[in-house]
């Protein structure tokens, strides 16, 4: 026996209002008495879990919470006690991914979570994080589920499959796809400082020598009289990342001779270039017997990083033409729902040189959203043929079947009196 899942013209990922047709087939080569009903259930759903990071000695109590971003289910065969002949069995569906999430909002209004009555659906996302607080485990999911369930003999009535198949459906909806953010792509965002150094060794005659002791005391008593120069620092980057794709960063340097005494235009270095992304996984738990829970993970991914480079600069240069291409690896996208968000911040550090003094130019909150290249994250094999042979169960929770819904009529490939109808039934 097997119960398989067939999506017809399987798609490398969905979304919003996309249609999911395909058929369930149920091939029973031997008598299986006693079935009580089949049913098949499109859904999406969220689910965070929280620990604290105790000692080895500690217990380990995990916090939950599964939110139902939307359920949709069909029963193929009505609740009946039955005997079902040996044959194929096979049942068209047909679903409509919802543009927005379908349950009911009971979650509190706090930030990074989002929590709004117009909330579109999220992305399919995975991740698991650790810091010295919290262990985190998140993700989002939708998936299509056949269940075959039968009568159970004895007093208590089991609520598990005997057989059961998932599918799990990869989506990633338009508002975090790149091409729907084309124009904001080209955008940039900058940030910039003013540098100043004030020191004798900007004079002609002092170039390339070490000050001695009695000249750096006189500096340090008129500090006014040394000659100045200043130079400012611009450091480009985009705010919107796609998914494993190169990142473009800019630095521009220039002189400010109106705001400068020197004789000369000094050389200005670069010593240092360190550029991060940070993730940061937010989730929360509803309260519970043990009360609630909510936790905070970054994790860092050094995308750039250079020492004692001794590079002369000005003018503008293009990080990834100068030191190769910076690749931005593949994280999640950004997303944020009930109990779940992840979030990206850029994190800049560079160290210039001018007259002997070294200058930072520090930026460590730089947000920035990860959008998804659709081609590129999901492989196409995802979809497509899924079995669950004989004897394959375990627990699931009961879906209890909405009566005011007309079921469709069960058939099998052959007809039989038991089961007779007219062509293949759909939902």
């Amino acid at each position: 026996m097997s119960l398989n899942i067939y999506v017809d013209d399987s798609r490398p990922c969905y979304a919003e209002n996309d249609i999911i047709k395909g058929r369930v087939i149920f091939d029973c080569p031997r008598d299986f008495h006693q079935i009580k009903d089949v049913k098949l259930t499109f859904s999406g759903y969220s689910k965070a879990n929280i620990q604290k990071v105790k000692g080895p000695a500690a217990p380990t109590v995990t916090y939950r919470s599964k939110c139902i971003l939307f359920e949709k289910e069909r029963i193929l065969v009505p609740a009946e006690q039955c005997k079902v002949p040996p044959t194929s069995y096979e049942w068209q569906f047909e679903f409509r991914f919802p543009p927005h999430v379908e349950s009911p909002n009971t979650w509190p209004e706090t930030r990074p979570f989002r929590v709004d009555e117009n909330q579109p659906l999220p992305p399919t996302f995975d991740a698991e994080c650790h810091n010295i607080l919290r262990k985190v485990s998140a993700s989002i999911e939708y998936q299509l589920k056949a269940q075959v369930f039968k009568h159970a003999k004895g007093l208590f009535e089991t609520k598990s499959p005997v057989f059961e198949k998932v599918l799990h459906l990869p989506f990633v909806p338009m508002a975090t796809r790149a091409h729907t953010h084309a124009i904001e792509l080209e955008k940039k965002q900058k940030i910039d400082r003013t540098f100043t150094v004030r020191s004798l060794s900007l004079m002609p005659e002092n170039t390339d020598r070490s000050l001695s002791v009695q000249e750096r005391f006189k500096a340090w008593l008129s500090p006014g009289q040394l000659p100045y120069f200043s130079f400012s620092v611009e450091f480009q980057y985009p705010s919107f990342l796609i998914n494993g794709m190169p990142i473009r960063l800019l630095l521009e340097v220039n002189p400010l001779l109106d705001n400068s005494n020197a004789p000369q235009i000094p050389e200005i270095v670069l010593q240092t270039v360190s550029i991060t992304l940070v993730s940061r996984t937010a989730a929360r738990a509803s309260p519970s017997l043990m009360g609630s829970m909510s936790g905070e993970v970054d994790e860092e991914t050094t995308l750039l990083s250079k020492t004692s480079l001794r590079m002369a600069v000005g003018g503008q240069m293009d990080l990834a033409e100068r030191f190769g291409q910076i690749l931005l690896p593949i994280p999640v996208v950004t997303v944020n729902t009930f109990n779940l968000s992840r979030s990206y911040r850029l994190r800049i550090s560079l160290v210039f040189e001018c007259a002997g003094k070294l200058f930072n130019f520090d930026a460590t909150d730089l947000e920035v959203v990860v959008l998804s290249n659709a081609g590129m994250t999901v492989k196409k094999e995802a979809l497509g043929w899924a079995t669950a042979d004989a004897g394959y169960s375990h627990p699931r929770a009961y879906v209890a079947y909405n009566s005011d819904e007309q079921p469709p009529p069960y058939s099998s490939s052959s007809i039989l009196p038991e089961w007779r109808s007219e062509g293949k039934p759909s939902i």
